[in-house]
């Protein structure tokens, strides 16, 4: 009698661990989509780029950035990348980029239920995301904007010579062992951190 009441709880343990799992899926399935952004701030899923882990969407950008395919990305790799991502972001090719501008250009990366969201805070560089630049600035919601955070002059507006000064201090901050190259492993951490990113 013990052993049949052992295997029954031990069934209805198995059932109940099931159905979390799948309880814990659904929401995320259903849930509004983050953009999340390279370090050079392109968005690395949405649209036709469908919803990728972090840390998947992060090698995606890794392996375009390292165009040698030697494992590593180095500062010139970067701003390489980095201004091939300003030439792809300035629609109008004016030679600087401003919010609506940036809106327009993500748009195409958001999914249909979730363009009503908006990103409220692109107009909002923040003081401090001029002379901070972190290594993430991925989520939507944030008030430092990846692109936006490079107006160091306050002007409203982002010029390639400050997009690349930007992403020269956002290498930095991700090349914590100062080797002067970056590594996936490296990158991934400071991008994705230990959340778990599966949602997305």
């Amino acid at each position: 009698m013990r052993c049949l009441i052992t295997i029954a709880v031990s069934i209805g343990i198995a059932l109940l661990s099931a159905c979390s799992s799948i309880s814990e899926k659904k929401p995320a399935d259903r849930g509004p989509l983050q953009i999340l952004y390279s370090p050079t701030g392109d968005p690395l899923n949405g649209g036709s780029l469908g919803r990728p882990t972090c840390a998947e969407a992060i090698k995606h950008w890794f392996d375009r950035a390292d165009t040698n395919h030697d494992g590593a990305v180095t500062l010139d790799e970067f701003l390489a990348d980095a201004k091939a991502q300003f030439q792809r972001m300035d629609i109008d090719k004016n030679g600087y980029l401003v919010s609506e501008e940036l809106e327009r250009f993500r748009m195409a990366y958001r999914e249909a239920g979730d363009r009503a969201l908006g990103e409220h805070s692109h107009g909002n560089r923040g003081s401090e995301g001029g002379d901070n630049p972190s290594g993430g600035g991925g989520n939507t919601g944030s008030v430092i904007d990846p692109v936006m955070s490079a107006d160091t002059n306050l002007d409203y507006k982002v010029t390639l010579d400050e997009f690349l000064a930007y992403s020269q201090k956002t290498f930095a901050n991700l090349d914590t062992a100062h080797k002067g190259k970056l590594d996936l492993t490296g990158v991934t951490t400071s991008m994705c951190g230990s959340q778990n990113h599966d949602e997305h």
